[in-house]
């Protein structure tokens, strides 16, 4: 072998090995910002699928509380509605015994 053949062949392995260590750098960088930017998204999409199931438990407690409400409501009214009943009747059977006023008048002593 020459000494050229000798350094063509050292020369060529060298840049072999620089290029295979260049382009797997390039895939390991590439790796590492592809899983740095999912991160962050990663992160983000947790956060607002905690948010929403926050919103949905904070909805469904405010539907149990204005369900509750309606049904002191109706009570209220149906209870409001029965007192009207009752005291109408006992008015009117209150009217009923009393005796119509006399038009005549008090006798008076007269000197």
């Amino acid at each position: 072998m020459t000494r050229k053949n000798t350094f063509l062949r050292t020369y060529t392995a060298l840049v072999a090995i620089v290029c295979g260590t260049s382009v797997a750098y390039a895939i390991d960088a590439s790796r590492a910002a592809a899983s740095a930017d999912q991160t962050p998204w990663r992160a983000q999409a947790q956060h607002w699928h905690d948010v929403a199931q926050a919103a949905v438990a904070h909805d469904r407690a405010v539907l149990a509380q204005n369900h509750q409400l309606v049904l002191r409501y109706r009570e209220v009214v149906r209870q409001a509605n029965h007192n009207a009943r009752v005291r109408a009747a006992s008015v009117s059977a209150a009217a009923s015994y009393v005796t119509p006023a006399t038009t005549t008048k008090p006798k008076t002593k007269t000197s």
